[in-house]
């Protein structure tokens, strides 16, 4: 029992039942990463990840300079390349792929959900504060984007204006025949 509890401390992992607890303990090194598979998930020694962020169990890359906030939940097979960053409430479905300088969520009241399988662009900002003059400071606003979108770099996509609206952005494919 001792022996596994010291095992997990040196990881600085705590597992719970489809997510990944990782602490700033969290490291592995050159010849580990080069030898890690898909199955396993890897967060570079220089990425900030709080403790209180939820990340998937399986295959989860985060890169180095990344941040992820304390409220942040990033699903199985995400990869965050390097500067990336995901803060505030916001959650990241299974699959996703945030590249470099990519900002997503704030630490405002409200929050940021995006589905599965999404790309997100170099530099595209996410999930932030909108630029509507009607915004009311301290109003809890939505950004909800579904499954399966490429979303270019610098791009960028806010929440809602007012507390009773969420912004929505889904693929919309027409099959002309």
């Amino acid at each position: 029992m001792a022996a596994a509890t010291a095992a997990s401390r040196t990881a600085g992992l705590l597992l719970s039942p489809r997510l990944l607890i990782a602490s700033r303990h969290l490291q592995a090194s050159a010849s580990e990463g080069s030898a890690r598979d898909a199955s396993t998930s890897f967060i570079h020694p220089a990425a900030v990840v709080h403790p209180d962020a939820a990340i998937g169990q399986v295959g989860v890359s985060i890169g180095p300079f990344c941040t992820v906030g304390a409220s942040a939940r990033i699903g199985d097979s995400c990869r965050l390349h390097t500067g990336s960053h995901v803060t505030g409430h916001t959650e990241l479905g299974e699959g996703c792929v945030v590249h470099t300088g990519a900002i997503l969520g704030a630490d405002l009241p409200g929050r940021t959900i995006i589905g599965e399988n999404n790309v997100i662009g170099n530099y595209a900002v996410v999930g932030v504060k909108c630029q509507d003059l009607k915004y009311k400071p301290g109003d809890e606003c939505f950004l909800r984007i579904g499954n399966n979108n490429e979303i270019r770099e610098y791009c960028s996509i806010h929440r809602s204006s007012k507390s009773c609206d969420c912004t929505v952005f889904r693929l919309l494919v027409t099959i002309i025949s």
